[in-house]
């Protein structure tokens, strides 16, 4: 298939919703392994957190504002419904770069090394409240109309909570610590330490804002 095209599409982006509602609830027909890889705070938030402080004893990150984060989000996860279709298998990351667009215009995605177990408003935060979408008020507005578009799509097939919805921010930082621990300060060996600190330095600026 084709690439993604760059430019904010509200049909593009409401089929994806569609799509990725289409996958989940064909998850959620079959039983899961009970050692199925769990994508929880223990995996996303502590694991990724142990890379940051190895790595912080070399570079200097701001790790008091990375700990309360990691803090809040535990506290703030740690009641969530985990009932219905608020909890399930998901693909862990699901962005443009890993769905094409077929010749006949359907989406198709690829690319599960990521997948596992966790709250579905993860995938969908992955592309419809994309960390780089930015912050700006432009941003803000470009980010709302894509939220909406994508919920357009994603709960004509997937029974969304209101509880759903308003936790779809918490996993912006979910996934940014993620990256800042596991890929950007737990890879040095593949990426190098440069990458580690522009990327780490650059996404705690952004999360900031």
């Amino acid at each position: 298939g084709e690439k993604m095209l760059n430019e904010e599409n509200d049909e593009i982006n409401e089929q994806l919703g569609e799509y990725l509602g289409t996958v989940h609830r064909a998850w959620d027909e079959y039983p899961l392994a009970e050692n199925h890889r769990k994508l929880d705070v223990e995996h996303i938030i502590d694991d990724s957190m142990e890379h940051v402080y190895t790595l912080s004893e070399l570079y200097d990150f701001d790790l008091n504002f990375l700990r309360a984060v990691s803090d809040k989000l535990k506290m703030k996860l740690s009641s969530l419904s985990r009932n219905g279709s608020a909890y399930g298998m998901c693909h862990g990351d699901f962005y443009s770069g890993n769905i094409r667009i077929s010749p006949s215009g359907e989406p198709v995605l690829f690319d599960f090394d990521f997948s596992g177990v966790c709250w579905r408003m993860y995938d969908v935060a992955l592309y419809a409240n994309a960390f780089g979408l930015g912050c700006s008020k432009d941003d803000i507005v470009k980010r709302e109309r894509r939220k909406a578009a994508f919920m357009n799509g994603y709960s004509r097939v997937q029974n969304v909570s209101e509880e759903m919805i308003q936790s779809m921010d918490l996993f912006v930082p979910y996934r940014r610590i993620f990256n800042i621990g596991t890929i950007y300060c737990g890879m040095t060996n593949t990426f190098g330490d440069h990458f580690a600190i522009n990327n780490t330095n650059r996404d705690i600026e952004m999360l900031k804002k």
